[in-house]
């Protein structure tokens, strides 16, 4: 996972606990919204992504020597 990913996963998980808790959202939304910030943060933060590799997608760049 590159860094640009991991960087736009992280401040996702920032923006949806920022509503999260300014908004009080309850329920199933606000459920939603924790799990979401959980699978993010934990995919941003280990850099893997699971549903990468069954995708075959990567968005790791290989730098030229």
């Amino acid at each position: 996972m590159g860094n640009t990913d991991r960087v736009i996963r992280l401040l996702l998980v920032i923006v949806l606990t920022t509503i999260y808790k300014s908004a009080g959202i309850t329920g199933l939304p606000g459920l939603a919204m924790v799990g979401l910030s959980t699978a993010f943060f934990t995919t941003g933060f280990y850099g893997f992504c699971p549903f990468y590799s069954l995708l075959r997608l990567s968005t790791y760049t290989v730098k030229k020597a």
